[in-house]
């Protein structure tokens, strides 16, 4: 869970609510699992001493689409490396990233 908040672009409180900004959806997918949303807001409890909402902004997937490059390969390897699994992966054996291939497994 803190490697998909340390990938936050920002954090607000505003109200009763903490905001946690995401440009891409995918930096906080664990997060945004109902097991993890339940231990984040235990967290913000006990880290404000006051019941906040966490509330998760992220940009739609209409928006995101409107690029013609949406779909390149490009844009599929960089999604790829920056999914959490991944990233997770890559802190527990210590590793890096390398080539990324996209496609059919048979090329």
């Amino acid at each position: 869970m803190a490697k998909d908040l340390e990938r936050a672009d920002s954090a607000r409180q505003l109200g009763d609510e903490l905001q946690l900004h995401y440009s891409d959806p995918a930096n906080c997918v664990v997060l945004r699992s109902k097991e993890n949303r339940i231990l984040l807001t235990e967290f913000v409890l006990d880290f404000f001493q006051k019941e906040l909402k966490v509330r998760f902004i992220v940009p739609t997937e209409d928006a995101k689409s409107n690029g013609d490059d949406a779909g390149s390969p490009q844009k599929q390897r960089q999604r790829l490396a920056a999914d959490p699994l991944v990233q997770m992966a890559v802190d527990v054996f210590n590793g890096q990233i390398g080539d990324i291939r996209i496609g059919p497994r048979s090329r």
